[in-house]
C-alpha cells in the first residue's frame, strides 16, 4: 500500500520543514509540540481551543498541537494503519478502519458528554472514563500524534465535565500510559487476548484521587510545585510497570 503521508522511498512523514531524516524530524516535532501542549495546560478556561468536546473539537486539538510540523494537522487520516507493539510481543495492532473512525469516535464522545458523572462513585467513573478514552485512542483518527492529542483532549474534557484529574500523573508517565492504552484497546478472540484495563484503570484512578486530595487540602499552586520538586511524581512513576496479563471487562 502506498502511504501518501510519507516522502517517496522513505519512512519519513512529509513535514513543513522538508526534513527527510526520522531522528531529526522527531526532535523537531517534540520541541514544537511540547510548547503547544504546555500552552493547552496553561489555558485553564479552555479558551485556546474552543469547542463542544466532540469529534470536530478533537480535530482542533490535533491541529493546534501539530500545526507547526505537519500540513495535514487536524485532518482525519485517509488510509488504514497498523503498528507492531512491544507490549504485545510484536503483534501488529490494527487501528480502526478509516471507514469507521468518525462513527466510533462520535459515539464514544457522545457517551462521554451525556454521562452524569457526579452520580458515579470513583470506581465507576474510572471504568467508564478509561473505556471511552481507550475507544477514542483505538480509533486513531490521525496519521500521527494520536496519543498526545487524545490525552490532552481528555484532560480538558474531564475538567469541563467536572471530573478534573491531576494531569501531571498522565503527562509525566507517557510511556506507561501509551502501553496501558494498547493493553486496554487490543483484543483478539482467536488467540485468547481480551482488552486489559488493569493498567489504564490504575493510572486514571490515581489521577482522579490525587486531584481530589489536592482540592480537599486546598493547596496553593506553590504547594503543588513543591510536591513535584519533592519527587512526589517520581515516586508515582516507579509504580507504573506493565506486565502482560489479560483482564476482560
Amino acid at each position: 500500500m502506498i502511504d501518501p503521508y510519507l516522502y517517496d522511498n522513505t519512512y519519513v512523514l512529509k513535514n513543513k520543514f522538508n526534513v527527510k531524516d526520522n531522528e531529526t524530524l522527531m526532535q523537531i516535532e517534540k520541541e514544537y509540540t511540547t510548547v503547544r501542549m504546555n500552552e493547552i495546560i496553561l489555558d485553564e478556561d479552555n479558551k485556546l481551543i474552543k469547542g463542544n468536546f466532540d469529534y470536530e473539537h478533537l480535530k482542533l486539538f490535533h491541529k493546534y498541537i501539530f500545526q507547526d510540523v505537519y500540513g495535514w494537522a487536524g485532518e482525519q487520516r485517509t488510509i488504514d494503519i497498523e503498528k507492531s507493539e512491544i507490549v504485545l510481543n510484536g503483534i501488529d495492532f490494527k487501528y480502526s478502519s478509516v471507514n469507521n473512525v468518525e462513527k466510533e469516535i462520535k459515539e464514544s464522545l457522545q457517551e462521554l458528554n451525556k454521562i452524569q458523572w457526579h452520580k458515579l462513585n470513583i470506581d465507576d467513573k474510572v471504568s467508564k472514563f478509561t473505556y471511552l478514552l481507550s475507544n477514542v485512542w483505538k480509533a486513531h483518527a490521525f496519521r500521527e500524534g494520536n496519543t498526545r492529542t487524545t490525552i490532552f483532549f481528555f484532560i480538558k474534557a474531564a475538567k469541563n465535565l467536572n471530573i478534573p484529574l491531576k494531569y501531571e500523573i498522565l503527562t509525566n508517565n507517557s510511556d506507561y500510559l501509551r502501553k496501558a492504552l494498547v493493553a486496554a484497546s487490543f483484543e483478539d478472540k482467536e488467540i485468547g487476548i481480551n482488552r486489559n484495563f488493569t493498567y489504564l484503570d490504575r493510572i486514571i484512578k490515581d489521577s482522579f484521587e490525587s486531584y481530589e486530595q489536592k482540592d480537599q487540602e486546598k493547596k496553593t499552586m506553590q504547594d503543588v510545585k513543591k510536591n513535584i520538586a519533592d519527587n512526589k511524581t517520581d515516586s508515582i512513576s516507579k509504580k507504573y510497570k506493565i506486565i502482560n496479563t489479560n483482564k476482560e471487562r
